[in-house]
């Protein structure tokens, strides 16, 4: 009896499952609003490419133009990239012996305290 109950409920899950899949399949192949297999994208699509094929090559070179505007746009930006690096390295360097001079103190919230000097009283 210890078998049979599991059984018998993989059974009506299986069962219902089939029976769910099989009423999907049915409403997808009766339903009137389909899609027609001769309407569908991959029926036309080699005649459409084979038609938007520019045979003198014009299409090739303005690709090509393309690509190398991104390409020289690519450069600038790994330029402007590397001047920001600099940049923050030299402000990472004016900041730490700024705190070690004791004038820059960096506190564990982020504040940034700045040690006023006193002015004697002359």
């Amino acid at each position: 009896m210890k078998r049979i109950l599991p059984f018998i409920a993989a059974l009506i899950v299986t069962g219902t499952l089939a029976c769910g899949a099989l009423a999907v399949g049915v409403a997808a192949a009766t339903n009137p609003n389909g899609v027609r297999v001769s309407d569908s994208p991959s029926s036309g699509s080699a005649a459409v490419a084979d038609a938007s094929l520019d045979p003198s090559g014009n299409q090739v070179a303005q690709y090509q133009a393309l690509i190398q505007q991104y390409q020289d746009r690519e450069r600038q930006y790994q330029d402007q990239l590397a001047q920001a690096q600099t940049a923050i390295e030299n402000y990472q360097q004016i900041l730490t012996t700024l705190q070690r001079a004791g004038v820059l103190r960096i506190t564990n919230d982020g504040r940034l305290l700045v040690r006023v000097p006193e002015e004697d009283g002359g």
